[in-house]
Parts: C-alpha cells; structure tokens; sequence
C-alpha cells in the first residue's frame, strides 16, 4: 500500500481547485476587447443632416422644374453628361447609399468624448472643427469624383423633368426617412464609397448633399444657356 505524502497531497488539491479558474482567466484574456456600446445620434445630429438633406434637395428640384425636357436631355459639350443623365447619377448613388447605410458595419474605435467642464463657446469651437473636417473630406472626394461621377454606363435613361423629380424625390426622402429613424451612430457606423473609400454615414450624407448641389450647378447651367438665345 503507497503511503500519501501529506505535502503532495495539499499541491495536488492545490492545482486541482485552482486550475480550472487559471484556464478561465486564460481564455478572457485571450479574447479581444468588446467594441464599446453604439450610441445613437442626437437630434442635434439628426436636426443638422436632415436640414441639409432637405435644403439640397429643394435647390435641384427647383433647378429642374425651371429647364425644359429639351435642355435638360442635351449635354453642354462634347465629352459632358447632359443634366438628365447627371440627376439620373445623382439618384442611382442616392438608392446605393440607402443599400450601404443599412448593411453599414460598427467601428470598433468609440468617438472620443467630449471633455465634461466645456464652455458653450469651446463646445461651438469644438462643433465647427468637426464640421470643418468633414467639409475638408468631403470637398477633396467631390474633387475626386469630377464629372465622370455624373455619367451613366452603358446608357443614361434620357429621363424628362417629371421622372427625373419623382426618382428623385422617393431617393432622397428614403435616406431622410433613414436619417430620422436609425439608431445607427452616425460618426462610427462606416460605408465604403467606390471612389473615396472607408467614410462614416455623416460624411457619406454630407456628401450626397455636396453632389446633389452640383448636379443642381449643372441643371442651372442648361437653364441659363436658354436664358442667353
């Protein structure tokens, strides 16, 4: 008969209480760290893109209703989309981003807080410094786009006035709609643009706003080469 060492007995109840504990603090720290909670958008966030949203869209519906069908299916120049096939763009990009917005994917970066003990004035400072980079982001990726972002391959629809308005209106309405509803957050839920790349939904609705305003400049356009015979 073994004798039991009362010292190797005491190890082995030891390791055998403990290890099971050991294997757990193991596998949680093995595990990556979970992304911080998604916030929704305040409706200060909300309030500032719908406004743009719906200030945009007014100015190219306007622009629109004022060029006949005849101006707007004619291009300004050789190698230039005509006004018809740039809205047509426009609204093919406005029903993409909807699809992109919904499948948008959460960074896993928090949005850095803001400090607590801010006055009104530095809280402002601190508002148009962001507003300010999302103006640089989006102005460089308008630049990027270029007139080649209001093409339509193979073949532009032709679309009059009216169609144009009305595919239009049901775009753009949908993303407002988007807007009013998510509980997305907007500076973390991310979309990849084709032509800028990674961008998170506040900068991709700014955006649309800022090419929903050229394609308004090249509606306008039309109407004032009419306006000059």
């Amino acid at each position: 008969m073994e004798l039991v060492n009362p010292m190797k007995s005491s190890i082995l109840c030891f390791f055998s209480a403990t290890l099971p504990l050991l294997l757990l603090l193991s596998a949680s720290c093995s595990k990556p760290a979970a992304p911080a909670p998604e916030e929704p958008p305040s409706r200060g966030e909300r309030d500032r893109l719908m406004s743009e949203l719906h200030a945009t869209r007014k100015v190219l519906l306007d622009a629109i209703a004022a060029v006949s069908d005849e101006k707007l299916k004619t291009a300004a120049g050789e190698n230039q989309p005509s006004p018809s096939e740039a809205v047509e763009a426009l609204i093919i990009r406005e029903r993409n981003l909807l699809t992109a917005m919904g499948g948008a994917t959460l960074s896993t970066e928090s949005t850095p807080a803001e400090p607590k003990d801010l006055s009104p004035e530095q809280r402002q400072e601190r508002a148009r410094e962001l507003a300010a980079k999302i103006a640089n982001t989006v102005t460089a990726c308008v630049d990027k786009i270029g007139i080649d972002g209001f093409r339509v391959l193979p073949n532009p629809a032709g679309l009059d006035g009216a169609n144009l308005s009305q595919g239009f209106k049901a775009t753009r309405d949908a993303n407002i709609v988007f807007v009013r509803e998510t509980n997305y957050s907007l500076d973390r839920r991310i979309v990849k643009d084709d032509a800028c790349g990674d961008m998170n939904l506040a900068t991709a609705l700014m955006l649309q706003s800022a090419l929903t305003d050229k394609a308004a400049e090249l509606v306008k356009a039309a109407g004032a080469v009419k306006a000059t015979k």
